[in-house]
């Protein structure tokens, strides 16, 4: 779902870090190739992490770190 302006926030129940992580570069390279209109370029960036019992917030904000090097490292990637 949203959680910002240009944040989602996706879960995936019973499923592993590296599977999460694939299944989030999937999705980053489908929106980079989609044929956007009027050659409209479109990219992602991610960030992936597992919960481990910690509370929301910290959840949260490891998530969003990993955004955050995602976007520091060049963009259009996953961390």
């Amino acid at each position: 779902g949203r959680y910002g302006g240009e944040e989602f926030i996706l879960v995936f129940e019973n499923t592993s870090i590296d599977t999460a992580h694939e299944i989030c570069e999937r999705i980053r390279a489908g929106v980079e190739a989609f044929p956007f209109p009027d050659s409209v370029k479109v990219t992602l960036s991610g960030g992936v992490c597992e919960y481990r019992g910690e509370s929301i917030t910290e959840f949260i904000e490891a998530a969003d770190s990993n955004l955050y090097e995602a976007k520091r490292t060049g963009r259009n990637r996953i961390v």
